[in-house]
This record gives C-alpha cells, structure tokens and sequence, in this order.
C-alpha cells in the first residue's frame, strides 16, 4: 500500500514475494533502506536505494546579503547562494550573478556566470559602487520556476570633513 511504513506479502507458486517501493524525499547514497524479514528463514535481508536530487527549483541565499560597507570597497562577505530541489542541493546549474543597481562588480565585472559546486552553493566578491546607496545584486539560473536571490549592500561614502573615530577600552 503506498505510505505505510511495514507490509506483509505472501509468496507466489514461485515462492516469490513482490513489493512496491517509493523513495524518500532525500538524496544520497544508500539513504533508503528496507528491511525484509520472515517467520520461517532465519536471518534479515536488507535493501538499500541511492536518491539523486530533482531538478532545481529555488535559488536562496546563503550569506552576504543586508551589508553596510564603505563606497568602492569590498564587501566584507561574499555573496552566496544555494539552489535546491526544494529539499536538496543541486550542483552543476549555471547561476548568474548581475549587478542590478549601485555600479558595484562581482568578481570584477557586472555580470558573472558560475556553476553551483557539490553541495548546490556559489559565491561571489562583491566591490560596492562608488555612490552612497543601496547596490542590489540579483542571482538567478535559467529555468528558474521561483524568484532570485536579491542581495542589498548599502554603500556608505566617506566624509572626510566628519572622520570615523572609535573610543573605549580594550581588553
């Protein structure tokens, strides 16, 4: 019966029991397993299936996004994203990162293409513009049946007139 966790099935002329299986949601290998056991033979068998991922259905974000840094410099975190099949990661899928507003580069250029590794992630460095304001960063793939990724850094100008000072004791 699909969804129950225990059957009991009776051999045939042949001495042959049969049983649907259906995999579980996870990936991996050998991660879905099933224990046939009987009566009358002393022992316990067990079946193992491996489970590849889906295709990828949703861009997230990883880390970096809702920075503060200063204009035309660094910010401190990459921009990474992880795509998935709503459950597992997906590698291989080509995930292009474009500098929507802000003037800002990823990896120096304003449109960058990189395949997600291993475990469904990429990651980028991202320079800020060189105006104060909001640099937004958008990471999509093709096919992509949801929205992208959205990063915004907030581009902080430096004024000379009114310097940055730190005060207090270290310990």
């Amino acid at each position: 019966l699909p969804g129950t966790e225990k059957l009991q099935a009776f051999t045939d002329a042949q001495g042959i029991a049969r049983a649907f299986w259906r995999l579980g949601s996870d990936a991996g290998r050998g991660n879905n397993r099933v224990e046939v056991t009987s009566e009358s033979v002393v022992g316990t068998t067990f079946f193992c299936a491996s489970a590849t991922a889906g295709p990828a259905t949703q861009i997230n974000i990883g880390g970096g996004n809702n920075q503060r840094a200063e204009a035309s410099a660094p910010a401190p975190e990459s921009l990474n994203i992880w795509v998935n099949d709503s459950c597992n990661p997906v590698s291989g899928i080509a995930v292009t990162f474009a500098v929507r507003q802000g003037g800002g580069k990823v990896n120096g250029l304003e449109e960058l293409t990189l395949n997600t590794d291993s475990s469904g992630h990429a990651e980028v460095a991202f320079t800020l513009g060189p105006l104060g304001g909001n640099n937004l960063v958008e990471a999509g793939f093709p096919g992509n049946p949801n929205a992208p990724a959205v990063f915004n850094i907030f581009g902080v100008v430096r004024d000379a007139k009114n310097p940055t000072s730190f005060s207090g004791l270290v310990s």
